[in-house]
């Protein structure tokens, strides 16, 4: 009896597939998810900035060049800078690390930079940055994250996380003279919604 039932179980789940398989392949179909995200995200621009009392000498010199790096996820990743925005390009930004999104803030500039990772189910492989956020979620107020970009090291500390509806504003903290936001799908490897980190440049 027990072998009947999961052969009927393996027959059905076999035939849901076959029948669904356009729905179910969305679920990791990450140039589909993705090429949405970019339809529908925006450079939002960011009002009553105070001037930045920092200058580009402030921040530590460093060798690494275009890198996020996120000590408590154990991140160490490329940041790749492409000036077009369209979902080919962006593509293959993700494919090769996480992506500087184009119109938005350099990073230690005063306003907004905004980045872009791919984010992943659990246990998906480690292959193409796809699991690069993944874990974007376990992030803290107050836990460090660093961008080395033009031979400077810039330290954002984590102010707050955001899950946003497709198409919803993030929302600004307008304390901050400059603002480094993470940005991935939420859950992992879905596109329902988005999940927002944002973290305010300081000195290290």
């Amino acid at each position: 009896m027990k072998s009947f039932i999961k052969i009927f179980i393996f027959l059905f789940l076999i035939i849901f597939i076959i029948a669904n398989k356009g729905e179910v392949g969305e679920i990791f179909n990450y140039k589909k998810i993705y090429s949405e995200f970019f339809e529908k995200i925006e450079s939002q621009e960011i009002e009553d900035f105070k001037e930045s009392p920092f200058s580009k000498s402030d921040f530590p010199k460093t060798d690494k060049e275009n890198v996020l790096e996120i000590s408590k996820l154990g991140i160490e990743v490329p940041v790749i800078f492409g000036e077009s925005e369209s979902i080919e390009d962006m593509e293959e930004a993700l494919d090769n690390g996480v992506a500087h999104y184009p119109g938005s803030d350099l990073p230690g500039e005063e306003g907004r930079s905004l980045i872009l990772g791919h984010s992943a189910p659990f246990g998906w492989p480690k292959i193409n940055y796809e699991w690069v956020f993944s874990d974007l979620n376990n992030l803290e107020k107050g836990d460090e994250v660093s961008v080395h970009f033009e031979g400077r090291r810039y330290s954002y500390i984590v102010q707050d996380k955001y899950i946003l509806e497709k198409g919803e504003e993030i929302p600004s903290q307008t304390q901050s003279t400059s603002e480094l936001v993470l940005i991935s799908c939420w859950p992992p490897g879905k596109d329902y919604k988005r999940l927002a980190v944002t973290a305010a440049l300081f000195l290290p």
